[in-house]
């Protein structure tokens, strides 16, 4: 099973740098479908689930075999054409994270993998906001209690 045929699929008609990438030169798609172990458990097959188990088990050696996550130290940039900059509108320091910051942060990743598995210098900071409105609610707070409680704050008034 050689470049042209991964995975049951046929690569020829497809553009050369998805050719050239080194991903598809080790490939770890190389899984045919005839492969699969039966285990059952009352009566019900889980071949699927046992099939994509040991897919992810492959894979997740393929990545830890060639470093696929390891971050380049600045001490010795990597001399290549290609780097990818990212960057996420951060979150306020103060508020709650929800949904839409995982929905956007997860487009974000899924692009950084993409580069970083082309071989691409990847660099995605992340970080919290902390300015503006924000910064503002949080010194009205913090004047608030100061008001109510003193500065410093007085724990006479507790019974100390």
């Amino acid at each position: 099973m050689g470049i042209a045929n991964v995975g049951g699929q046929n690569l020829q008609n497809l553009p050369k740098y998805v050719i050239r990438n080194s991903l598809l030169k080790r490939s770890f798609c190389q899984f045919s479908s005839n492969e699969m172990a039966v285990s059952t458990e009352a009566g019900k097959s889980f071949a699927r689930r046992d099939r994509l188990l040991e897919i992810e088990a492959k894979v997740r050696d393929w990545w830890e075999e060639k470093d696929v996550f390891r971050a380049e130290s600045c001490e010795k940039p990597r001399q290549l054409d290609e780097k990818f900059f990212g960057n996420f509108p951060f979150p306020y320091m103060n508020g709650f994270l929800h949904l839409g910051h995982a929905f956007s942060l997860s487009k974000l990743e899924f692009a950084a993998a993409y580069h970083r598995l082309r071989g691409a210098n990847v660099l995605l900071p992340f970080g919290f906001h902390g300015t503006g409105m924000p910064i503002k609610a949080s010194a009205d707070k913090l004047a608030r209690e100061i008001q109510q409680f003193g500065n410093p704050a007085s724990i006479s008034y507790y019974g100390g």
